[in-house]
């Protein structure tokens, strides 16, 4: 067991907007396995969270070793009526959409039941619960911010037209006043890449900021090269979130059809829950597999000649790359795709921002095995390096020590 180098052990209450198990995308994972180590080193958790509607909570039981859970149902999904709803509110929809009576009693419950020594929110939409943990019972509460909302929202209206691009835009403007006031408001914010830091400061100067970075099990996450498909190209991401559903488009649009007239045999994977019918459309085209969800993503990591990370709007840090990193696969990213990473363009990984520059990387990628092999093991030492699961979670802990001072 790791030892809390203090030799402090902490009262810590989480609450996030869904449930981190099963780890089956980012935002999940980067809860999960920082949760999981911090309980292993002795410290006291009580998890509060969002579960679906019709989701049981004996769902959440395999969580139970690692910490107290409690859950309310709420459903978080996208409305029409609401996006309508939300033009005459002061708050931004991807807000006001978590709130809820009924999560604000059960956390009062909560709070009332045991001392906490820390609060971490988990992402902006659970910001406004620190008028709770903070403002009523005095509890020291940190933000973790996996993204920075507005900067995602203010690069996604500029890609948009018509109607909704004047929505977004107007969303974006609202997210930069929310999550300008919180982040002031917290104890630490705490940002996963040196760029968000650095965005956040901007957003708002008087946050105090902490760079925690997310990171990856590179034992899970081996090499599997007698796995290597030819000629198969792999997308993986939660297509739930737009930035992923537009990456798969655009990648499908604009980049696939250059890459066929080099390597006619290419096959595209598109893995990730929820897609939308946009993105399950693209599977009419017999060369393009739209899997939705998987149970263990490292399956289709580990038959991918090339994984792209084709994202034209995003922040934070991209999990999925990582573990792409750690299990030795050659990468193509746009410059958005691979933030936060300290890859070098040519040394562990491609990068690429136009549609011709990207289908020439990949194209260049699939005839060359040399190059697959240097980038990959190149990508795997990064990963080994600096981006482990226990190196992150030091730094969160120490994080929650000195704000608890």
């Amino acid at each position: 067991m790791d030892v809390d180098p203090t030799g402090r052990k902490l009262r810590l209450l989480i609450l996030t907007a869904k449930p981190p198990f099963p780890p089956v995308d980012g935002g999940r994972i980067a809860v999960y396995e920082p949760l999981r180590r911090l309980a292993a080193r002795g410290h006291r958790i009580t998890l509060l969270t969002f579960r679906s509607p019709g989701q049981d909570e004996t769902s959440l039981a395999q969580l139970a070793p690692l910490c107290r859970v409690a859950s309310v149902p709420h459903d978080t999904r996208t409305r029409p009526l609401g996006l309508i709803g939300n033009l005459f509110s002061p708050l931004p929809y991807n807000v006001a959409k978590y709130h809820s009576p009924r999560m604000v009693q059960k956390l009062k419950e909560v709070l009332a039941s045991e001392p906490f020594d820390v609060a971490h929110l988990e992402q902006v939409h659970m910001a406004g619960y620190r008028a709770i943990t903070q403002g009523q019972w005095g509890i020291p509460t940190v933000l973790r911010q996996e993204n920075i909302e507005s900067h995602l929202a203010e690069r996604y209206w500029r890609t948009q037209t018509g109607l909704r691009r004047a929505y977004a835009r107007l969303l974006a403007a609202r997210l930069r006043r929310y999550e300008s006031a919180a982040c002031a408001a917290v104890d630490r914010c705490l940002a996963i890449t040196a760029e968000d830091a650095a965005r956040l400061r901007d957003l708002s100067p008087r946050a105090r900021v902490v760079v925690i970075p997310a990171g990856v099990d590179v034992e899970a996450f081996r090499p599997s090269p007698q796995s290597e498909q030819p000629d198969t190209v792999v997308f993986v991401g939660s297509m739930d979130w737009p930035p992923n559903a537009d990456a798969a488009l655009w990648f499908y649009q604009e980049v696939l059809p250059a890459i066929r007239r080099a390597v006619p045999a290419v096959q595209f994977y598109v893995v990730g829950k929820d897609p939308p019918p946009a993105v399950r459309r693209l599977a009419e085209d017999g060369a393009v597999h739209v899997t939705g969800f998987v149970e263990d993503v490292r399956d289709y990591l580990a038959q991918a000649a090339v994984f792209v990370v084709p994202l034209r709007v995003g922040g934070g840090m991209r999990l999925k790359l990582l573990q792409a990193l750690a299990m030795a696969k050659p990468a193509v990213s746009t410059t958005i795709g691979a933030e936060g990473i300290a890859v070098a363009h040519g040394q562990n990984i491609l990068l690429a921002d136009s549609a011709a520059a990207f289908a020439q990387s990949v194209v260049e990628l699939l005839r060359d095995r040399g190059l697959r092999a240097r980038l990959g093991e190149n990508g795997r030492r990064l990963v080994e390096t600096h981006y482990s699961w226990e190196a992150a979670t030091d730094l969160l802990e120490a994080a929650y020590q000195e704000v608890r001072r």
